[in-house]
Formats: C-alpha cells, sequence, structure tokens
C-alpha cells in the first residue's frame, strides 16, 4: 500500500514587531508552494543558506524588488547567483531605519526564496 500524508492547507505565524504590535501572517499552501519556513539566524545561516551552495540557482533584480525592496543594493542590476552569502544578507539586511528585518524566509518548491507574502 501506498504511504498517504494529510495535506496541511494554511499555516498562520503570529509575530510580534519590535514595537510590540501584533502581526499574523496567514499562508494559503493551495496558493503558494512553500514547502519550508525559517524564522531563526541560525536556521537561516546553517539550514537555508548552505542549501544553495553551488547549486547554481539565480535570483532575478525583479524578484528582490518584488520581495526583498530593502536589499535592492545586493543585486544592482540584472540577476545575480543565488548564493548562501547572498541569502544571508538577504536575512541581514534591516527593512527599515529602526533596524528592524524580515520576519522569516520561505523556501518554495520552485527554489527561490521569498518572505512577507
Amino acid at each position: 500500500m501506498a504511504l498517504t500524508r494529510p495535506t496541511i492547507q494554511r499555516i498562520t505565524l503570529e509575530a510580534t514587531l519590535p514595537d510590540g504590535t501584533p502581526k499574523t501572517y496567514t499562508i494559503d499552501l493551495k496558493e503558494k508552494q512553500i514547502i519550508a519556513l525559517f524564522w531563526d539566524d541560525k536556521a537561516i545561516h546553517e539550514i537555508l543558506a548552505p542549501f544553495y551552495e553551488g547549486k547554481g540557482y539565480r535570483i532575478t533584480a525583479e524578484h528582490m524588488e518584488r520581495h526583498f525592496p530593502h536589499a535592492m543594493r545586493l543585486v544592482p542590476s540584472g540577476d545575480a547567483a543565488l548564493t548562501p552569502e547572498l541569502v544571508g544578507q538577504i536575512w541581514d539586511t534591516p527593512t527599515d531605519k529602526d533596524g528592524t528585518g524580515v520576519a522569516f524566509l520561505a523556501k518554495m518548491g520552485s527554489c527561490p526564496i521569498i518572505n512577507d507574502l
């Protein structure tokens, strides 16, 4: 008999912004083909970023602008190799002047990384 698994339909993340404001992220997995979520420095730098070592994946400036406008300077023109260093820089670059970073990164089955949905 073939192995079957329950299908996860939706994930809800409850976060608290640095100013204490609550924020809820709801991810509809029917719409987004997300296979993993990362919200911790160690997980980003030791699991997600190393995944991209030597894979040859690219990230376009358009993808950066849409999902990581705070880090556009990391991909000044066209597209760039999606390397462990770039993933770490995207994670470690503040999204605004108060030093707040993205809440999480999500890995899609098609391989680009995305954040705040």
